[in-house]
């Protein structure tokens, strides 16, 4: 899938990444802030950012009250959910 953005549009989007970079504020902040809420309004959802895919299942894995007993996951990053639901 090819995605096409238009001059005006790569612009706002560099202008955002430069704001982020030079505030030192990666994962955190007011752009964070913007970007969750406008994929709440999308979504008509409560929404978080998160900075990877380990905090990602972490939270999931908590909010369906994941702790302890018997859980199933994949063969592929075995490692790495065994560690985490360990974790909780």
């Amino acid at each position: 899938m090819r995605v096409v953005f238009d001059r005006e549009e790569r612009q706002a989007m560099l202008a955002s990444i430069e704001e982020v970079l030079v505030s030192g504020v990666l994962t955190q902040g007011k752009q964070v802030a913007r970007f969750e809420t406008g994929v709440a309004r999308i979504l008509r959802k409560r929404v978080m950012a998160v900075s990877g895919g380990t905090a990602a299942l972490e939270i999931a894995l908590s909010i369906v009250g994941v702790r302890g007993g018997t859980v199933l996951v994949p063969a592929q990053r075995e490692e790495l959910w065994r560690l985490l639901i360990l974790w909780l």
